[in-house]
Order: C-alpha cells, then sequence, then structure tokens
C-alpha cells in the first residue's frame, strides 16, 4: 500500500487508487502533508509511505520489473512467494537525512510499527537508494508480531533526521481477495 504524503488520495500503486494509509507528519501543514523545516531550510519535502510487502504491490513491482513475463518467470514467482518480512519504504528523503550524522541503528531504533495493545515492531534493517535528489529507505521488519484485520490500525513512525514521519495504515482497507496483505 502507497501513501503520498503530499497527496490527499490515499495508497495509489500503479497508478491505481487504493485505499489503505493516512499520513500524518508533525510539524507539516495539514493542506499540504509535507514535511516542512528538514536541514534547517524552509522548503517542504514530498514523501511517498508504501507497505511495499503487501501482495498487490509485490504483483505491480513484479510486473515493472518483469513485464509480460511476470506470470511465468521462475524469478518472479519466487519474488511473489518471499513473505518473511514487512517491508516498508519511505521516498522522496533528502540524502542528508539518511546518510548524515544519525547512526543507522538510531535511525532503526526509532522506527517501528504500532498497534494498541502489542509491543511495537522494530526494523532489522534499512536498505538505502539514491534516486537523482531524492533517497529511498526501505526498513525490513521481522514478523515476530502478526496483524490482523481486527487490530484496525498499523502505525508506522519513524525518526530520520530531524524529519519525524508517521503514517497510518487502516487494515480493512489492505484486504485483497479476501486477505489481509501485508
Amino acid at each position: 500500500r502507497r501513501n503520498s504524503a503530499g497527496d490527499e488520495s490515499l495508497g495509489r500503486t500503479g497508478g491505481t487508487q487504493m485505499p489503505g494509509a493516512s499520513a500524518g507528519v508533525p510539524g507539516g501543514n495539514e493542506s499540504s502533508r509535507t514535511l516542512d523545516g528538514l536541514d534547517q531550510t524552509p522548503s517542504s519535502i514530498p514523501i511517498t509511505v508504501i507497505w511495499e510487502s503487501a501482495l498487490p504491490v509485490k504483483q505491480a513491482l513484479a510486473r515493472r520489473k518483469w513485464g509480460a513475463e511476470a506470470g511465468t518467470s521462475p524469478e518472479a514467482k519466487k519474488f511473489l512467494e518471499e513473505n518473511g518480512s514487512y517491508l516498508i519504504a519511505v521516498s522522496g528523503l533528502r540524502p542528508s537525512l539518511i546518510h548524515g550524522p544519525l547512526p543507522k541503528s538510531a535511525i532503526l531504533q526509532g522506527t517501528s510499527l504500532a498497534v494498541k495493545g502489542k509491543e511495537p515492531l522494530h526494523p532489522t534493517e534499512m536498505q538505502t537508494q539514491a534516486s537523482g535528489k531524492d533517497s529511498e529507505a526501505i526498513f525490513i521488519f521481522p514478523k515476530t508480531t502478526t496483524f490482523d484485520a481486527g487490530d484496525k490500525e498499523v502505525e508506522f513512525s519513524a525518526q530520520i533526521g530531524s524529519a519525524a514521519i508517521k503514517c497510518r495504515f487502516r487494515l480493512k482497507d489492505m484486504l485483497y481477495q479476501g486477505k489481509l496483505q501485508l
């Protein structure tokens, strides 16, 4: 599931509207849904948060990578069947936030998936990718805590440098073919 913090429409994947997440970024302008004041500059930065391990998102990624062969490729099949971790991607970040003075361990500790009544889940790894002037961080969470539709909402939060990111995923909106896909 994907949520563009600069767009009120929720959960776009491959151009298709899919509900699932709502973002709130402390310190940001509520109408623009952006991160303000990062790196002590007055500019605003739109970000995107995607629950990348959700099956519909993985299917879209497989189609992008393998094209028409996504349905027959053994590599694509293996990719779609991998189910060992929750993956949350945050894109649109300045590289100085991810590769700044804050150690990776502090970013991991300041990041969580949380549900009322359950211990917060912290990522075990963070992978980064640079794309022009923006970067993407992919947080890898172990599936040691399971979520179900009865949990109603999972909140992703991360403290990356001076950026405090919060995004809520409504689980009832993350059903695909009658099953919760995370």
